[in-house]
């Protein structure tokens, strides 16, 4: 009866030890995939707030029709890379309900239309992620590389009927 308690012990102590180096372990490997995983994020984001947002807020996020997106308060971390301590917690969410939901604007007559499936609009939940990553860690310098105006502008325009060139 002893051995086998001896035994039990022993094996217990041996399956918490290999649980906490595969935590170790699988926690160092998680950051490598988070990384990865919000660059592709940011990347999607970008394409998305060409199609969709640039139009009314601005290739650099700077706001026309619709408000600025550029806000530094929105950002997580400064130009430089460092925390930002003006940043807002709450930021994540605000985004995320106005994209899904739309809203009202300031200027008469305009209204942000909702952008989430479920509210009849033609983006999902990754989607909007997406662009909220986007918005918040990626660089507006390159955003009008991906809109539709931006693309195919070596080639000629099209002809038009009772037009002449």
């Amino acid at each position: 009866m002893r051995d086998k308690v001896v035994l039990g012990v022993t094996l217990a102590i041996v399956l918490l030890l290999t649980l906490v180096i595969y935590g170790a372990i699988d926690s160092q490997r998680a950051v490598g995939i988070s990384a990865t995983t919000t660059e592709a994020m940011v990347v999607k984001g970008q394409t998305i707030y060409a199609q969709y947002c640039i139009q009314c807020h601005g290739p650099r996020g700077e706001g026309c029709i619709g408000p600025a997106l550029n806000r530094p308060v929105w950002r997580p971390l400064t130009p430089d890379g460092v925390k930002n301590t003006a940043f807002d917690d709450g930021s994540h969410d605000f985004i995320k309900k106005v994209v899904s939901r739309g809203r009202a604007s300031n200027q008469p007559g305009q209204q942000m239309p909702a952008w989430l499936n479920s509210e009849g609009g033609a983006l999902n939940d990754e989607d909007i992620e997406s662009v909220i990553a986007f918005i918040q860690l990626g660089s507006w310098d390159k955003t009008l590389e991906g809109a539709a105006s931006a693309s195919n502008l070596n080639e000629p325009l099209p002809a038009y009927a009772g037009f002449d060139d």
